[in-house]
C-alpha cells in the first residue's frame, strides 16, 4: 500500500509531542516532525 507520511506539529518542549513521535517510532510509522517553535 503507498501511504502518506504523517506529520507531527510539535514545539521542543512539549511532552505530548515527545509521546506521540515515540509512539509512531515504536509502530513503525513513517513521519516528519516539524517544529513550529523554530524556523
Amino acid at each position: 500500500m503507498n501511504y502518506k507520511k504523517v506529520k507531527v506539529y510539535a514545539t521542543t518542549t512539549c511532552s505530548y509531542c515527545i509521546m506521540v513521535a515515540d509512539w509512531l517510532i515504536s509502530k513503525k510509522v513513517a513521519f516528519e516532525k516539524i517544529l513550529v517553535d523554530q524556523n
